[in-house]
C-alpha cells in the first residue's frame, strides 16, 4: 500500500504528537486529521473523531471511519507512521516524532 504524509502539524501536548493528513494512493482517498499519540514508548494513530456524551454525561468518541478487522488498522498504523516520518519529516519540529528504535 502506498500512502504518501501530505501534510503535519506537530502539537505535543500530552500523548498527542500531532496531526497528520495521510494520501492512500491506492484507495484514492486522502485522511485529514489522523491523530498520532506516543506513551510509554508506543505509538498509534486514530482516524478523525466526533465527541459525544455517554449516558453519564462522560466525554467519548467515535471515529468518523474504521477498519472492522483490528489486523487491518495495525497494517495501515504501521505504514501511516512510516509514511509520516519519511514524507513529513523534514517539517520542523523540536525533536523528531518516531526515535530511531523499531521498525522505523
Amino acid at each position: 500500500m502506498s500512502m504518501v504524509c501530505t501534510g503535519y502539524k506537530q502539537v505535543g501536548k500530552g500523548v498527542v504528537l500531532g496531526y497528520a493528513s495521510i494520501f492512500v494512493e491506492k484507495w484514492g482517498v486522502e485522511i485529514f486529521n489522523i491523530t498520532v499519540f506516543q506513551k510509554d514508548g508506543k505509538r498509534w494513530i486514530s482516524f478523525p473523531t466526533r465527541e459525544y456524551e455517554d449516558e453519564d454525561g462522560k466525554k467519548k468518541y467515535i471515529p468518523h471511519i474504521r477498519f472492522k478487522n483490528s489486523v487491518h488498522m495495525d497494517l495501515f498504523t504501521t505504514k501511516a507512521l512510516a509514511y509520516i516520518e519519511k514524507h513529513c519529516g523534514e517539517h520542523p519540529r523540536s525533536d523528531s516524532i518516531f526515535d530511531q528504535q523499531g521498525p522505523f
